[in-house]
């Protein structure tokens, strides 16, 4: 029964139970899931120009149109990759973060944390193994649940290392820009849950924010005075902003809703006037939320519905 329309049972034996995809959690563990919840937030880079659609419509559905992302969600995977994958299996954390992870540059440490994150998420120990002493990967961080979570304080502490380092170095102004680390720009949560500690000390710095499928609400109305600077902000899929609708997108309620709407009316969109890119896929739409939204602005920010 679905719908409210029966359907025939198919003809011989049952599938097992694991072969069934019965519960949202499930289909959350799916990498094709995974690699279409992360679409909006990797298919932006602050280099690179929004490209998400030929019309002017400021609310549409998403469809990727980077064929860069797309082969990369969906490749088969390069010989680093491969490589990577072979020690993750084989090598002891200590190992890898001590004989492997210095020799690997910092753009390759994120095309693998990026390609994990679709494919095979990787544990917290691995993660912060990768992200190394700067505390990010080429000024990226993913973490992907729902088993793993950040800690309460790793922004804090990642900050208070950098700057006691640099009290004792003596900068020269004309360092290769190749030997300084970029900053942290952008952070990617799915399917795991963040404290309030965690929240107030995200870095100013950041331009991409996504906080996806979130297992527990988020002070949304904070964040606009913590990271001023954000340009692509996703808040798909999460059930605490007044749905549950299947992933697929397609507005089908999963269960009656048993927690509070979010008032967005409280959230200063006006401060945030860097935003280009709101995701709001699979959430509940209220009355007059593309005005609020909007409001003040010159440019339309482009919904992704």
């Amino acid at each position: 029964m679905f719908d409210g329309v029966s359907c025939r049972s198919p003809a011989g034996p049952l599938p097992p139970q694991s072969w069934k995809l019965n519960s949202r959690q499930d289909t959350w563990e799916t990498a094709t899931w995974r690699g279409e919840a992360l679409s909006l937030v990797l298919n932006h880079r602050i280099d690179q120009p929004l490209v998400i659609s030929s019309t002017s419509d400021s609310t549409l559905p998403f469809t990727p149109r980077n064929p860069k992302l797309e082969t990369f969600m969906l490749r088969i995977p390069s010989l680093s990759l491969l490589c990577f994958q072979i020690l993750l299996d084989t090598c002891t954390i200590s190992d890898f973060q001590d004989g492997i992870v210095p020799y690997v540059p910092a753009h390759l440490r994120k095309n693998l944390i990026r390609f994990s994150a679709v494919h095979s998420p990787l544990s917290i120990a691995h993660l912060y193994a990768l992200w190394g002493s700067e505390g990010h990967a080429d000024g990226e961080v993913i973490v992907v649940g729902p088993s793993v979570t950040l800690r309460d304080d790793y922004f804090i502490r990642s900050h208070g290392s950098d700057a006691e380092e640099d009290i004792h170095v003596d900068w020269e102004w004309d360092m290769e820009e190749a030997d300084m680390s970029s900053p942290l720009h952008s952070v990617i949560f799915f399917n795991t849950s963040i404290s309030s500690s965690t929240l107030f000390s995200f870095p100013p710095t950041l331009t991409h924010l996504a906080l996806i499928n979130m297992s527990i609400p988020v002070s949304l109305h904070r964040l606009p005075h913590i990271v001023p600077l954000i340009i692509i902000l996703d808040l798909s899929y999460n059930a605490w902003l007044g749905a549950n609708l299947f992933p697929d997108g397609q507005g089908r309620p999963q269960q009656p809703r048993d927690t509070p709407i979010m008032d967005l009316r409280h959230v200063d969109w006006p401060r945030w006037n860097h935003l280009k890119v709101l995701g709001f896929r699979g959430n509940y739409v209220p009355e007059n939320f593309m005005e609020g939204v909007n409001k003040g602005r010159w440019d339309e920010i482009t919904v992704v519905l």
